[in-house]
């Protein structure tokens, strides 16, 4: 004989303890994917970073022309600290010539003069800023890193050699990576680091 008074089902409070459990899934999910995505972000700028040093190297290293004339202070990579882009630039002008100079009067300082030097300005992706130029306990307010053929090494900031770091900070969350100039050959390189190792708040 069938109880009349029971009925299959759940109750109200089955269903929105169901739904409770479901919504702190969902929301565990989530958060794991941001992170997963902050994290890419920057491994994403920094082999950028990377790439792009490469080719300011080789535009320098097989003499490129850029506006029908190659530069004489050859190619670089221009980076402002707490910046979300840099330039990569072609050394035309000397700092005296304040960019009103000819292009072709044969003077260069392997340094970013002005926006007539710009061969491209690249964007880091989002979220991703430049957190610390220099590897002393302080951060340089610029960085040019340049080179001209023949020589492989690089030179900072107007000086031949050397060896240099960009911290590269996730605004939003204690992730940094770190990309290292070495002076031999002007290599490249790029790895995690934590950001209070770096100096980076």
């Amino acid at each position: 004989m069938r109880n009349k008074g029971l009925k299959n089902g759940f109750t109200l409070i089955e269903i929105l303890i169901s739904l409770g459990i479901f919504a702190l899934l969902l929301g565990i999910i989530v958060n794991g994917f941001m992170s997963t995505k902050k994290i890419e972000n920057i491994k994403q700028g920094a082999l950028e970073l990377v790439t792009n040093i490469q080719k300011a190297q080789n535009l320098a290293l097989t003499g490129i022309s850029h506006n029908n004339a190659v530069p004489v202070g050859g190619y670089g990579v221009h980076l402002n600290n707490l910046a979300s882009q840099y330039n990569i630039f072609a050394d035309f002008y000397s700092s005296d010539a304040n960019c009103n100079a000819s292009q072709l009067d044969g003077k260069s300082d392997e340094k970013y003069n002005c926006a007539k030097e710009d061969y491209a300005i690249i964007n880091l992706p989002a979220g991703v800023s430049i957190c610390k130029i220099g590897s002393g306990a302080s951060s340089a307010p610029s960085l040019d890193l340049a080179f001209k053929a023949p020589e492989y090494r690089p030179y900072i900031n107007g000086l031949l050699g050397g060896t240099t770091q960009i911290i590269l900070k996730m605004n939003d969350a204690n992730v940094c990576r770190k990309v290292t100039v070495q002076d031999i050959a002007g290599r490249a390189s790029e790895q995690v680091i934590k950001c209070t190792d770096a100096g980076c708040p």
